[in-house]
């Protein structure tokens, strides 16, 4: 039997689409008890090849205990896309073994339309004042958890948005450098309100990996990553000449772009006074 699970885990680690099609094959409580009895980490990397309702239907099978650990690892716009699949009664269940602010986040996500751009923004991204200085920028991102930016954004007092830094202009500037002086100023922000859909040939996307989302009172309140609009661009293939691959090419560039910005945040900035 070990044996079985030590090959069951090297095939998911070598092959997890094959090994996510495969158990999306299987009955559901079937699968639901195999992903129970191992670890984690092989549990996300399998589940995370498979479309949201397959995920769904599994985590509703599984122990609270192990389905709440596979969901602390997923992307966060997919935990709430798939737990807005499950029954009310099941997705409370599994949120009860969820951390308390992951669980706030969540409820503010489930609570707009599921087709919206709130729907699918990621919260808490870094935000910065004109007044604040590149320092603060560079050690919020390295004391932050890997993400998949490539740039800040900035905000008046209000929280209101004005512009960004890109990564890549943070460290070529001083540490001592206001970023208000270095931003680019821009009105590329989505309404949480507007439909997912709408925002898929926004031109912004051409040169953004990620955009900022504001309230009704325009009031940054996270951000859309553009690999989260990869998936409607899919799912339009058919309204969209090449759709399909047009979302290839840009989710090519978006993980270019994301292992240049870790690269970049690992760099050490230049000294004070420093400038392209």
């Amino acid at each position: 039997m070990a044996d079985k699970s030590a090959l069951s885990l090297s095939f998911i680690d070598r092959q997890p689409v094959a090994a996510a099609a495969a158990l999306s094959e299987l009955e559901r409580t079937d699968a639901a008890a195999f992903l129970d009895t191992i670890p984690t980490r092989y549990a996300v990397a399998v589940m995370g090849r498979m479309s949201s309702w397959a995920t769904a239907s599994i985590l509703g099978h599984m122990t609270p205990v192990a389905a709440g650990a596979v969901i602390q690892h997923m992307p966060f716009p997919d935990i709430a896309a798939t737990l807005r699949l499950l029954p009310r009664q099941m997705r409370d269940t599994l949120a009860e073994a969820l951390p308390t602010a992951l669980k706030r986040d969540l409820d503010v996500m489930l609570a707009f339309p599921a087709d919206s751009v709130g729907a699918a923004m990621m919260p808490h991204m870094p935000t910065f004042e004109a007044h604040h200085e590149v320092r603060d920028a560079l050690d919020a991102l390295r004391s932050a958890p890997p993400s998949e930016l490539d740039a800040v954004f900035i905000t008046d007092s209000d929280c209101k948005y004005l512009g960004f830094v890109s990564l890549n202009t943070l460290v070529r500037h001083g540490e001592g450098s206001p970023l208000g002086n270095i931003m680019t100023r821009s009105s590329d922000a989505l309404s949480s309100r507007a439909r997912l859909a709408s925002t898929v040939r926004h031109p912004a996307w051409q040169t953004h990996l990620v955009l900022p989302v504001v309230n009704r009172r325009k009031q940054v309140i996270g951000g859309l990553l553009r690999k989260a609009v990869s998936t409607t661009i899919d799912h339009s293939a058919h309204a969209i000449p090449g759709g399909s691959v047009m979302g290839a090419l840009w989710d090519a560039v978006f993980e270019s772009g994301i292992a240049m910005a870790r690269l970049i945040v690992d760099v050490p900035p230049p000294e004070q006074g420093g400038g392209a």
